[in-house]
């Protein structure tokens, strides 16, 4: 008996303990060895294995180890305050006070690409070959990798300033902050390249533009006041702020898939919606101080988010709700049948994958039209388990589809209603 309790007890800790290590990073940690001084990092993004970080006095910091650690690469980038980064191909864009800035071996030189731009640049949009800039001048597209800039002003009120820039289909679209200007706007589309704008501000209440996103056929707009969302190419607006602790002033959006995630002012929290804005999840454990949120980005298994003068991480599989239920390493892939089955409103869908690879698990209606991306990013071996929820969604017959190496397999679900 006694062996028995011991023997017990040696599991139980070690259960514990195995618990505790995988649920580590079930909170936000601060990610910013090599930051220095206190300027806010504005600006995320990345390729391949390195990620980029934008500052507003300290110019780009470059982390090759997944946050671990960051050294500033700033030769040749002579203005230090950079709002916004963007990839197009393996270019690196900046967006700073002085216009743009192009480095084409990750950051480590840098030259002026600016000719045409006017002003400062704050957010960048990039289609195909196609890069558009947008800034206190208006808005500048570049069909030659930033070599040169047209400006794209027709049917812009004069001194047009674009906070924010999409591309959701054949539309492009430009916030702005027309807060007080006595100018008509909020939101412009176009949907001929930029060469002729319309204001698309039906249902579009507040009139300051931070930030934009497209996740599938909806796009996302953050203003002063929370969140709208439209669902036919910006011809009808909506609040989206379910759950939101009041109409906060947004920052920035991000979408992975049909996971997006708002970034907000003091107290600086970090929300996740699965369903586009009709309820939003507090995803800011861990974080601390009333700071700002200015950018999220995903990377290498991981979300990322600027906040004030740091970078924070947290397991981006954790965050969306995928569960590793098991330590041990799985010999073979496999995707089991979903249970409950048929289900009402929520099911769970278990899956194992032997090698880290990029993993991408979605929902399809019976029409083959992807409804919901609960999966798209690397993963570690093991065994994990998504909860599916079906509650925005019409009761028939679904079918979910796990995408991982050379590993491909799709199953079919019943949802009731």
């Amino acid at each position: 008996m006694k062996n028995l309790i011991k023997t017990l007890g040696i599991l139980i800790t070690i259960s514990f303990i195995t618990f505790l290590s995988n649920n580590s990073d079930a909170q936000w940690l601060t990610s910013s060895n090599g930051i220095t001084g206190s300027v806010n990092i504005t600006s995320l993004t990345g390729l391949g294995a390195n990620i980029f970080a934008g500052s507003s006095g300290e110019g780009v910091y470059l982390s090759s180890n997944n946050g671990t650690s960051w050294a500033a690469v700033n030769n040749g980038l002579t203005q230090l305050a950079v709002s916004a980064l963007a990839f197009s191909g393996s270019t690196l864009f900046a967006g700073t006070q002085d216009g743009v800035f192009a480095s084409q071996n990750n950051g480590s030189n840098w030259f002026l690409s600016n000719t045409g731009i006017v002003g400062r640049i704050v957010s960048f949009a990039v289609s195909g070959t196609n890069i558009y800039a947008g800034g206190t001048g208006g808005i500048f597209l570049s069909v030659n990798n930033g070599a040169s800039w047209t400006e794209l002003v027709n049917d812009l009120p004069a001194n047009f300033s674009a906070t924010a820039l999409a591309v959701s289909g054949a539309g492009i679209f430009a916030g702005e902050n027309n807060t007080g200007s006595g100018i008509p706007g909020g939101i412009y589309k176009s949907t001929n390249g930029g060469n002729n704008w319309i204001l698309a501000v039906n249902g579009l209440i507040n009139g300051n533009v931070r930030c934009l996103a497209v996740s599938g056929t909806t796009l996302f707009a953050g203003t002063a006041a929370g969140v709208y969302v439209s669902a036919n190419d910006g011809n009808n607006w909506s609040q989206a702020n379910g759950g939101l602790p009041g109409l906060l002033y947004v920052n920035t959006l991000y979408a992975s898939g049909s996971n997006v995630f708002a970034g907000t002012n003091p107290p600086g929290q970090l929300y996740m919606t699965t369903d586009n804005g009709a309820n939003w999840i507090d995803k800011s454990q861990g974080f601390t101080g009333p700071q700002y949120v200015y950018s999220i980005n995903v990377f290498n298994g991981n979300i990322f988010a600027a906040k004030y003068h740091s970078v924070w991480k947290r397991q981006y599989s954790e965050i969306i709700g995928i569960r590793n239920i098991s330590t041990e390493i799985p010999e073979r892939y496999s995707l089991d049948q979903n249970y409950p089955n048929p289900f009402n409103p929520s099911t769970e869908i278990k899956f194992t994958i032997p090698l880290v690879c990029n993993v991408s698990l979605r929902v399809y209606d019976a029409r083959g039209i992807e409804v919901k991306s609960y999966v798209q990013t690397n993963l570690q071996r093991g065994t994990y388990l998504v909860n599916i929820d079906g509650a925005d969604l019409s009761g028939g017959i679904y079918f979910y589809e796990l995408i991982s190496g050379n590993f491909r397999d799709a199953k079919k679900m019943v949802l009731i209603k």
